[in-house]
């Protein structure tokens, strides 16, 4: 089972003048290194929380179709297509009136639709497909204020200190970091069990 980015974010969902602020740049020079920053910082904050923040496609294959299938990377926007390996080994796409798609829920999840069940299929590795859009929305201002923030906060600290240990202290995320994502932590394994 594998989960491929198809298509990543547009945008950051924070910009060089926030970042700028945060880290107390008094110059203009540091836009290319502030941009990696946030690029690093918005990563880690992804996968900390195993959450996609601004509108991205992924590919998740999968190798069974067995009760709900729990979407990785929550806000689950929508399911893009639904493909699968029949027992001929002909590739189908499975219509959405033979599902239903729950993006209310986190995380996001995809079942049969009422008095449908799941296909058969071949039953080989990855013989499931399925595209989906995942992410708060397609601007920054969509993302928590308090994942943004935090995004904020390591890119600042990240500024800051160049490296891992500094003086005698020894940290890799700043002070408020964890209570600021905590809330948005996925910790449901039923999403992690499909990768």
């Amino acid at each position: 089972m594998s989960l491929t980015l198809v298509t990543p974010p547009q945008l950051e969902p924070v910009d060089t003048f926030d970042a700028q602020a945060q880290a107390v740049v008094a110059h203009a020079g540091e836009t290319g290194l502030l941009a990696r920053l946030i690029a690093a910082a918005r990563a880690h904050v992804e996968q900390v929380t195993w959450r996609q923040l601004i509108t991205a496609e992924y590919e998740w294959r999968l190798d069974r179709l067995c009760g709900a299938l729990y979407v990785p990377r929550p806000k689950l926007q929508s399911v893009v297509s639904f493909q699968y390996v029949d027992p001929q080994g002909n590739t189908q796409t499975l219509d959405p009136s033979d599902y239903t798609v729950d993006a209310n829920s986190t995380p996001g999840r995809i079942l049969p639709a009422p008095g449908k069940s799941w296909p058969a299929k071949r039953g080989d590795i990855d013989d499931v497909i399925i595209r989906f859009l995942a992410g708060y929305g397609d601007l920054g201002s969509d993302v928590p204020q308090p994942l943004r923030h935090a995004i904020l906060m390591l890119v600042a600290f990240w500024y800051e200190q160049r490296e891992t240990a500094a003086g005698t202290s020894m940290t890799e995320v700043p002070l408020g970091f964890d209570a600021l994502i905590a809330p948005y932590r996925v910790y449901d394994r039923r999403v992690t069990e499909w990768l």
